[in-house]
C-alpha cells in the first residue's frame, strides 16, 4: 500500500473512530455517567458495543453502554 493509500486509511479510522465517539456521549447524554470522564479503554469497550449492535435502536444501545458501565471491572 501506498504512502498516500496509507494515510487516507489513517485519516478514515480517525474520523471514525471520533464519530464513534459523539456518538457515545450522544448516547448516555442526560445520565449520570455523561459527567464522568471515560478513560480511554472504556471508551473502546463502548465503541466496540455500538460497532457490534448497529441494527439497535438508540434506547437499546444507551441501555448496553450503562450496564457495561455497572460491570464490576476485574
Amino acid at each position: 500500500m501506498g504512502n498516500r493509500a496509507l494515510a487516507e486509511v489513517e485519516k478514515l479510522v480517525n474520523i471514525n473512530n471520533r464519530l464513534l465517539e459523539i456518538c457515545i456521549y450522544a448516547l448516555i447524554r442526560n445520565t449520570k455517567l455523561y459527567n464522568h470522564e471515560l478513560d480511554t479503554l472504556t471508551k473502546l469497550e463502548f465503541m466496540d458495543i455500538i460497532l457490534n449492535n448497529l441494527n439497535d435502536d438508540t434506547c437499546t444501545l444507551r441501555n448496553k453502554l450503562l450496564s457495561k458501565w455497572e460491570e464490576p471491572r476485574s
